[in-house]
């Protein structure tokens, strides 16, 4: 009798595990060396009528302290390149063709005018992840961080046809702890976990608004771009360097 009580007791314990618990202890504790992933901000299309690179891939490499952005998808063209001792962004960036080469090397210290000129060319959002003095955290270090943050967590079906084979999760985060988006609503994460417990997707937005948020979808790091010292401009005045035109864009 005291047996099957025991064995009784144990089921109920592990029954009464929540979805914060589990998805918790789903997350790898070991920091990857070397990950990608494709940023999507939220938001209507006519956003990209206004905003440069709503959409690009971050390529982290710990082990050299590097993060490479690239337009659009994994394969897309260089946008810029953070170094432990150089922040290069690509002239595509910039309006003109005075840039005599491929990058352009810019003094990233605050408190110059170098920060608003990035983040005017490459957009707030790509800008953020190459001005930041640490390295973009990996998918199971951001769900940590929001479910440290959260009010309550619950599971999420994930739609078939979107990927099959993944578990959904869904974090409501307390006012006073959500990232700071446009303050319309209440913040609320999204997190997709394939069968090996790996993330593939942490998707923030505010309820009630369709301009605040973001998605980022976890996939391979890119082919490490090949910069040589020759490809490389010093510009003094930074200033003087104006954003590219925003070339194309999706109305409706």
């Amino acid at each position: 009798m005291i047996w099957a009580l025991a064995l009784l007791l144990a089921s109920c314990q592990v029954d009464t595990e929540g979805p914060a618990d589990e998805l918790a202890r789903r997350l790898h504790t070991d920091e990857r060396q070397r990950f990608g992933f494709l940023y999507r901000a939220e938001g209507t299309s006519i956003l990209d009528c206004m905003l440069p690179n709503r959409q690009f891939h971050v390529t982290v490499d710990a082990s050299s302290g590097s993060v490479e952005l690239r337009h659009g998808s994994i394969t897309g063209s260089p946008l810029a390149v953070s170094l432990p001792d150089a922040l290069l962004v690509h002239r595509s960036a910039f309006e003109g063709s005075s840039i005599p080469t491929e990058w352009v090397a810019v003094p990233g210290e605050p408190g110059t005018p170098a920060p608003a000129v990035v983040s005017a060319a490459l957009g707030v959002d790509a800008a953020s992840y190459v001005l930041s003095r640490g390295l973009p955290e990996d998918g199971s270090a951001i769900v940590a961080s929001l479910i440290d943050s959260a009010s309550n967590v619950s599971h999420l079906d994930v739609p078939a046809r979107e990927v099959d084979g993944m578990d959904g999760y869904r974090i409501e985060l307390s006012a006073d702890a959500g990232p700071a988006l446009s303050g319309a609503g209440d913040v609320v994460a999204e997190v997709w976990m394939d069968r090996n417990d790996a993330v593939r997707r942490v998707r923030v937005f505010e309820q009630g608004s369709d301009s605040g948020g973001w998605t980022l979808d976890f996939t391979e790091a890119a082919r490490s771009l090949d910069i040589s010292p020759d490809g490389i401009s010093q510009i003094n005045d930074v200033s003087s360097l104006r954003p590219a035109p925003i070339s194309a864009c999706r109305m409706g």
